[in-house]
């Protein structure tokens, strides 16, 4: 419990990974009412405790989750509802123990795209900022950190491809989240900064925005890797994608990718898929990484297809001509 005597309000930042999720943690956790810690990840295995598909263990997960929702269902008194009800109350103590004082929560794991509808269930109580950033630079950013700037998107399909599904749960619950660009926190971080305050219902105070690079840093390991390097909000990262993504299977992976999610789905995120399409057209072709990229996008096919043998997620990495991220017709991309 919280010093007036109320259970700790949770915060969550929805995003895909590379989305800029850390910075935004970093600003909103320097407020004095909301406490906040590296990535908690453990709402990843309690909401999936109750699903068939999607992790891999020793145990069966399909047998595991008819357990679990057998247990509930069978003796429970409110079935699955208690148990989700139960997940709710643990996190809060959690939260509770691990920000003391504070009155707001605020968690932060990129991953929890994956059940942005479960948490929008199980927390009625809570606040959820959709933070989206062009997703273009998302790609290129997972390749810049993770590798060095080479070919590597076939390990994170399930962000590149759980994108469209966040949009639509954005779109479907706009009366009670919130939504942020990266790009617009970057280009005025005081008018986003203070919107979502607001949004929170917390004093407004523009000092977090200078203050945020000396927000404490332990368990560095699921920080973002580049985070210790802050010295304050720079608009630098905005244009970067271009040079990482100008190879021209990177091209065409771009395209391909645009289309597969539609501009439906971009509205949505704040974007328009003209616009993003006549961004990769202007990209200067570089070839010095295609040798590279075909090498890699070869093994990245094996590694893909095992992926969705074992774990039953079929994400393909180069989205199917004529169909949109919700796997509806369209026309086949250039």
């Amino acid at each position: 419990m919280t010093p007036a005597g109320r259970a700790i309000r949770p915060i969550f930042i929805l995003s895909t990974q590379r989305a800029g999720s850390t910075l935004l943690q970093r600003i909103l956790g320097s407020h004095e009412a909301i406490g906040t810690t590296s990535e908690p990840w453990f709402l990843l295995p309690l909401l999936y405790s109750i699903r068939d598909r999607g992790a891999s263990a020793e145990y069966n997960q399909g047998s595991m989750a008819g357990g679990v929702r057998g247990f509930a269902e069978q003796y429970l008194p409110r079935g699955l509802d208690g148990y989700l009800e139960a997940i709710h109350d643990l996190t809060l103590r959690l939260y509770a123990e691990a920000a003391p004082g504070k009155h707001h929560f605020l968690d932060k794991t990129p991953r929890y795209h994956l059940v942005a509808e479960d948490l929008l269930r199980v927390f009625p109580e809570g606040k959820f900022i959709f933070l989206f950033r062009h997703p273009l630079a998302v790609a290129a950013s997972m390749m810049d950190t993770w590798a060095g700037g080479k070919w590597n998107l076939d390990l994170y399909s399930s962000d590149l491809f759980g994108l469209a599904k966040l949009s639509e749960t954005y779109d479907a619950n706009r009366e009670r989240v919130a939504r942020v660009r990266y790009e617009d926190l970057l280009a005025d971080p005081v008018v986003s900064v203070t919107r979502l305050l607001e949004y929170l219902e917390l004093p407004a105070d523009d000092t977090i925005i200078e203050r945020f690079v000396e927000l404490p840093m332990p368990n560095r390991r699921y920080w973002d890797p580049h985070a210790t390097q802050y010295q304050g909000i720079s608009q630098e990262p905005m244009d970067k994608w271009k040079t990482t993504m100008a190879s021209p299977l990177r091209k065409a992976w771009c395209r391909r990718y645009l289309h597969w999610l539609g501009a439906e789905h971009l509205e949505f995120m704040g974007y328009r898929l003209d616009e993003l399409l006549a961004d990769v057209d202007r990209v200067e072709v570089d070839l010095h990484r295609l040798p590279s990229d075909l090498r890699r996008a070869a093994r990245g096919f094996v590694h893909r297809r095992l992926r969705s043998r074992f774990l039953d997620v079929p994400l393909p990495l180069w989205p199917a001509p004529g169909q949109d991220g919700r796997g509806r017709g369209r026309p086949t991309p250039p």
